[in-house]
């Protein structure tokens, strides 16, 4: 009984210990996603205003 109840307790910090390093991970996808839209955006802008900018 005093094993199962161990194992059940062991289950559940092992799952606690991996779910923290997965939300970890997806929220730093999230910030990589969201700071690559921001460069992609930065550089369709840039070549907006290079093309807006006529020629010497």
């Amino acid at each position: 009984m005093c094993i199962d109840t161990l194992l059940q307790t062991l289950r559940a910090l092992l799952a606690d210990a991996l779910a923290v390093p997965a939300t970890l991970l997806q929220a730093c996808a999230q910030v990589l996603d969201t700071l690559f839209r921001l460069a992609a955006s930065l550089s369709c802008l840039v070549h907006l205003v290079l093309d807006w900018i006529p020629p010497h």
